[in-house]
């Protein structure tokens, strides 16, 4: 289910690429409009905490990552994820990660959450970086948008 929606933000109809066929859940596309603390991301990533040993949160940038650290901070949510910019390689599975895409690339996780995935964040010019972000996921795969969503998943196959 993943490895088809990857292909779809692609545009690929069949399986050109070369990759393990694994079934699993069907990704989920979630509107998520409530910021910080009360967002349904966050909620979901703790929960599945619970019952995967990898979950990462993936920003589009940086900037993104360090804007959601600072509306976490002093909330009890706070010590639930672990920060990863910078170039820190410190990929404990004690909590959650969050990084930004550049970090993610290369990396797979039992769980990846794709944030802001809106229309202005991931535009057709940006479906290989889109497609990079889906692909991390080896068991189940959630996007959130939180405004427009990008047309890269809008006709995608879930």
């Amino acid at each position: 289910e993943i490895n088809n929606f990857a292909r779809s933000i692609l545009g690929e109809k069949k399986n050109v690429l070369k990759q393990v066929e694994r079934h699993g859940d069907k990704v989920e596309i979630i509107k998520d409009i409530l910021p910080g603390a009360k967002s349904k991301l966050l909620k979901d990533a703790i929960a599945l905490k619970q019952k995967f040993n990898t979950v990462a949160i993936i920003l589009k940038t940086e900037a993104e990552c360090k804007e959601l650290q600072k509306k976490l901070v002093g909330t009890s949510m706070q010590n639930s994820f672990r920060f990863i910019m910078n170039g820190e390689n410190d990929f404990s599975d004690e909590k959650v990660m969050v990084m930004p895409l550049y970090i993610a690339k290369g990396l797979e996780f039992d769980v990846a959450l794709i944030a802001r995935a809106n229309e202005d964040n991931y535009s057709a010019e940006d479906k290989k970086l889109f497609y990079v972000a889906s692909t991390r996921a080896m068991n189940k795969l959630m996007v959130y948008y939180d405004d427009i969503p990008s047309s890269l998943i809008v006709g995608a196959e879930v």
